[in-house]
């Protein structure tokens, strides 16, 4: 083999070498950066929702449910537009998103002095039972078919239909037979305990908590 051949044979094989191994280490790398943003995503996505609703995760964690109806709690409370490590301050979400990522009959969401946040979920042909209150409720129906009776006249409503119940009314909410309604609803004063997940509605009757003064803040 001549010099140049030699010369030209060394060349060609570090330069193959060079382009795989610089080929290898920046795909090394990026799944490596890849592997550590996922995680590290993962890790403060999981911080930053346990911030937002601490209260609600608190009650999924010390309540006496079976695992798949707990990790359906948990879901239910962990919203995708929270952001890591931001302060509790108010309520601050797409309240559409959240009405109808909700899988649970009731999950209370935020409790303030004066109002309360809950969103609902119902099955078809399911209702929220016929009930008075001592306080104003608005609803607002974000999927779904079925009727509000109100002091014994009943309204057809569909999504983007909203519901203002004065205290002292006799009323009701029933789903129709085909799919799941969600909406979300504001009690003022609130109604119920703080951070309160009912999976169905059976959890609900059997549940007589009341709101107790406690606050989410």
């Amino acid at each position: 083999m001549t010099t140049t051949s030699a010369r030209k044979a060394v060349a060609e094989k570090a330069h193959s070498t060079y382009g795989k191994t610089a080929t290898k280490a920046v795909a090394d790398k990026a799944r490596g950066t890849y592997r550590k943003t996922a995680t590290k995503a993962v890790a403060e996505k999981a911080l930053g929702t346990h911030r937002k609703t601490a209260a609600q995760f608190e009650f999924v964690r010390d309540a006496q449910m079976p695992e798949s109806v707990r990790g359906l709690a948990e879901k239910s409370v962990a919203h995708s537009d929270v952001r890591p490590g931001d302060a509790m301050k108010g309520y601050v979400h797409r309240i559409e998103k959240v009405a109808l990522k909700n899988k649970t009959f009731r999950t209370v969401l935020y409790t303030a002095k004066n109002c309360q946040l809950v969103v609902m979920s119902l099955k078809p042909g399911e209702d929220i039972g016929e009930e008075i209150h001592k306080l104003d409720q608005f609803l607002r129906v974000e999927k779904g078919k079925g009727k509000a009776v109100l002091d014994g006249v009943e309204h057809r409503i569909k999504p983007g239909f909203a519901i203002l119940v004065p205290a002292g009314t006799r009323h009701n909410l029933i789903n129709g037979p085909s799919g799941r309604m969600k909406l979300y609803t504001l009690y003022a004063p609130p109604n119920h305990r703080d951070g309160v997940v009912h999976a169905t509605k059976a959890d609900a009757e059997a549940d007589k908590e009341h709101f107790d003064g406690k606050t989410t803040e």
